[in-house]
């Protein structure tokens, strides 16, 4: 943020990071190790200062902990049909197609 401030960082918006299926453990990794870490540096410290802590921090440790695991199922092509077919993550359009899309949905089958 102070290298924003001053001019020395530059920001831009690149694609996603996925191969042609899925995201790959290594990108993965690569962008999710910081939080892998951490959540092992907690985990770990808790467990040998405080273990009966440990079971309550695992709302905040799972989540750095699972951060790889979690990305690459949720960005798995069978994951997303899977969310489809059960009616989650979806906005309403998905549900109940209002007619002016469904009128370019018919004109773009004929």
């Amino acid at each position: 943020m102070i290298g924003l401030a001053f001019g020395r960082v530059r920001i831009g918006w690149n694609g996603q990071a996925r191969d042609a299926r899925a995201l790959s453990f290594a990108t993965a990794l690569a962008g999710l190790w910081p939080h892998l870490l951490f959540g092992a540096y907690l985990f770990v410290t808790l467990g040998l200062t405080a273990p009966a802590v440990l079971v309550w921090s695992l709302p905040l440790t799972a989540g750095y902990v699972l951060a790889i695991p979690f990305a690459m199922l949720t960005a798995a092509p069978a994951c997303g049909a899977w969310l489809a077919r059960c009616g989650f993550c979806g906005i309403p359009e998905d549900f109940d197609l209002p007619p002016v899309l469904a009128a370019i949905r018919n004109e773009e089958v004929a």
